[in-house]
Formats: structure tokens, sequence, C-alpha cells
């Protein structure tokens, strides 16, 4: 079990994706984190097939859900910034987005358990 606090970084998986030669894997990143602290990283999706290192307008629910699942219980919290052109509009429409996955345990209006 993870708990997950969305936001509006540390790591990005978006530049991870398009870059991995040149940025840390999550694996690498949690070997040199503190342990007491909740992970903090970025969120995004790329604008384009065209554009990926381009920001999307929002995040891409079914790929974010794919990361956590690859990392789940592997940390005890991560705190995600979501980096989106739509800022506010991207929180609550990945907030609206993710609601309808049954993996997903609400705590609160942006913080949730994934199982």
């Amino acid at each position: 079990m993870t708990i997950v606090r969305l936001g509006y970084v540390a790591m990005s998986v978006h530049l991870q994706n398009c870059s991995p030669s040149q940025t840390m894997t999550f694996a690498q990143f949690q070997k040199i984190h503190d342990r007491d602290e909740a992970i903090k990283m970025h969120i995004s999706s790329p604008k384009s097939d065209k554009e990926f290192r381009a920001h999307h307008d929002f995040v891409d629910a079914q790929l974010f859900l794919s990361f956590l699942h690859e990392i789940k219980g592997t940390v005890e919290q991560l705190d995600c910034m979501i980096e989106a052109k739509q800022k506010d509009e991207a929180l609550f429409h990945l907030v609206s987005n993710l609601r309808s996955f049954p993996e997903i345990e609400w705590i609160d209006g942006a913080s949730f358990l994934i199982r």
C-alpha cells in the first residue's frame, strides 16, 4: 500500500521518459532519498507523440496509474506535483479521472491509497 497525495519537484516521470540516460530511474532516486520523508516528484504527460518533451494541458490518468502500480508498496508516501498547462483544472481533471479506478481508495479530495 502506498499513500499518494496530489498537489501543484526531485523527480519527474515525464523527463525520465524523455531522457532516460540523463535522469534517474525511480529505483535510483529511492536509494538516495531520505526514508523519513515522502518522495516528492513531478507528474506530467507529453503534449503529443511529436512534441514528447512539451507538457500536455492535463495528466494522463492511465499512464500515471501504470507508474503507481509499478512502485506501489516500495514507498510509504509519494507527494506528486502536477506539471501541466491547465494548472488547477489539470488537478481537478486528474482527480475526476482517477475516481473511476477501483484500486484507488480516497482519503480526502487530493490524497488516496493505491492498492
